[in-house]
């Protein structure tokens, strides 16, 4: 039996704040409730559905498209899916149409090129035809009008088998071989030698570094088995020490030089001695020793400073110690003493300036220019491109008598 002065259930909820909340409250946990029982029974639905239908796990037609969204989750999937097609999709479409581009532009390219081996193609085939027309004129002017025609209408029957336009080919006769000239040349053998002239003057020294002399043959060089190598006016360089024992000047032959008729100059190395006038080894010279000339000055700064240092002991006087040794005392006048101690000093500067001098000075052997000296070869030289010659003593009209000195 229930009581009518308390509210009912239905009046509870409705109108008391409590009543609503609890109302909400209720409905939103069977909302909650409801909706994971109803996901569950799809997806139990669907895996039946898969299992009963093996074609529906294949890929639809579309390729890489996939499925239809399920709920929200499979929706952003989905989405992201479909972002990364079209990102695919849409740098192999721009790659393709690269490519694409390229091909077209190397295809025209190659059109303008071969457009352009027609035309040059064309031009020398037309270049071609009207050469072989101008020589075609040029046989017929010069054969005559008649003769012409039919020496070119013979030469195509010839050339192209009796087929107008044919072309003979001229078989040409290659050139002789010239024939190879041999390479002359003369040889001076070893022992050989010739009258010459000393060029220049030389102050040879003794030791050191040798000096530089010119030297010209005045006559044909005389060989072995008194053969004779034309080569008057050629020069010579050697090298020139002296030998203080024999006062000479010995002269070693560096260097050979000539100049053929043609002006090409001839330079080669040699090796050879030079004999003076008397018949021995070296020039005769004079033996030069310059420190005689600063003998008296030496022997006057010597003096100047001995005869100071006396006139300055003059000045003073020494007395012993009875320990030894010598004390000196001033007992003259102070300024004679200065000045004889201050020539003193200048005249021992002076010596050694004369000494330092003297030590520059080198002894050598000199002797003048002109000399009519012999040179003799130690060893044979080669000299390349020179024609041989030999002066024949018979023959009045020899172009190499003037050669010899003594003609």
């Amino acid at each position: 039996m229930s009581n009518p002065d308390r509210p009912s259930l239905l009046a509870f909820l409705a109108k008391t704040k409590t009543g609503r909340m609890i109302l909400i409250v209720t409905v939103l946990g069977g909302i909650l409730v409801l909706i994971p029982t109803v996901l569950a029974k799809k997806k139990g639905a669907q895996d039946s559905r898969a299992g009963a239908s093996p074609a529906a796990n294949e890929k639809p037609a579309g390729g890489d498209l996939p499925p239809s969204p399920t709920g929200f989750g499979d929706t952003l999937t989905l989405g992201q899916k479909y972002d990364a097609l079209i990102s695919r999709f849409g740098g192999d479409l721009t790659s393709t149409k690269t490519e694409l581009d390229t091909t077209r532009k190397e295809l025209e390219a190659m059109r303008s090129t071969l457009r352009a081996e027609r035309s040059s193609q064309a031009e020398d085939k037309k270049s071609l035809a009207d050469t072989l027309k101008q020589l075609k004129d040029g046989l017929g002017q010069a054969a005559g009008p008649g003769q012409g025609r039919e020496i070119s209408h013979d030469r195509e029957r010839q050339a192209g088998g009796g087929s107008p336009g044919g072309l003979r080919s001229i078989e040409l006769a290659s050139p002789p071989a010239k024939e190879k000239k041999e390479k002359r040349s003369v040889r001076i053998p070893t022992a050989s030698g010739g009258s010459a002239t000393l060029l220049n003057g030389v102050f040879a020294p003794v030791s050191g570094e040798p000096s530089p002399v010119r030297l010209r043959f005045d006559s044909a060089i005389l060989g072995p088995n008194k053969a004779r190598i034309a080569l008057r006016d050629s020069f010579l360089i050697g090298k020139a020490t002296g030998d203080p024992n024999g006062c000479r000047v010995s002269i070693q032959i560096e260097k050979f030089s000539t100049v053929k008729e043609k002006g090409e100059a001839i330079e080669t190395k040699a090796l050879g001695f030079v004999v003076g006038d008397d018949g021995l080894e070296g020039v005769p010279g004079t033996y030069e020793w310059r420190a005689w000339e600063y003998m008296p000055l030496a022997l006057g700064t010597g003096a100047l400073q001995g005869l100071s240092g006396a006139l300055s002991q003059s000045q003073m006087t020494s007395t012993l110690n009875p320990l030894g040794g010598a004390t000196n005392v001033l007992t003259g006048d102070s300024m004679k003493l200065a000045g004889y101690q201050a020539m003193g000093g200048a005249s021992g500067k002076l010596g050694e300036i004369v000494a330092e001098r003297m030590k520059e000075i080198r002894p050598a052997v000199s002797t003048s220019a002109n000399r009519k000296v012999t040179v003799v070869f130690l060893d044979g030289i080669t000299l390349e491109g020179l024609e041989p010659q030999e002066i024949d003593y018979g023959k009045e009209n020899d172009p190499f008598r003037g050669l010899d000195a003594h003609r």
